[in-house]
């Protein structure tokens, strides 16, 4: 069995790691300043179901452990 000389990865999504009570909008407001905060932090919420409101519909603080997304996934 041959191996490939080469491996085709994915792109790669740029990522941020939450501070300490940070929330999706003071993530938003952080990294993604030329967006309205509100705009901002529902793409967030979008780019990352996983930590999303469907989960907690009170909402819930980021963890400092959590990797969230700062674009969409790749078509």
């Amino acid at each position: 069995m041959s191996r490939p000389n080469h491996l085709h990865l994915p792109p790669l999504r740029r990522v941020a790691r939450p501070r300490e009570g940070d929330t999706f909008e003071s993530l938003a407001q952080r990294e993604l300043p030329d967006l309205e905060v509100e705009e901002a932090a529902r793409l967030l919420e979008q780019w990352n179901p996983h930590l999303g409101r469907a989960f907690f519909p009170t909402g819930r603080p980021l963890l400092v452990s959590d990797l969230v997304y700062l674009e969409p996934p790749p078509s």
